[in-house]
């Protein structure tokens, strides 16, 4: 945030626009909300999913649209997948 704020968008307006996850990045929040039911999706983009934590999320993004199209698969798929 703070390199929008360097640029001169209003503060209120930014908080009223963005959302930001509580773990960090998109990566950091499935590590942290999907847990065990993210190994399939990350064993299938090439990920360890024994990395755990930041390593997995690291590489995740790395994979980010590969893992992308993945989800998206999945909840098309399965539509209880979204229901936390």
């Amino acid at each position: 945030m703070e390199h929008t704020r360097k640029r001169g968008f209003d503060p209120a307006e930014l908080r009223r626009r963005c959302r930001m996850y509580v773990a960090g990045d998109l990566e950091q929040q499935l590590v942290q909300d999907l847990g065990k039911e993210l190994e399939p999706l990350a064993r299938a983009s090439g990920v360890d999913p024994n990395l755990g934590g930041k390593s997995m999320s690291e590489e995740l993004h790395r994979v980010w649209a590969q893992l992308s199209a993945l989800l998206a698969e999945r909840v098309r798929n399965d539509r209880s997948f979204t229901q936390y």
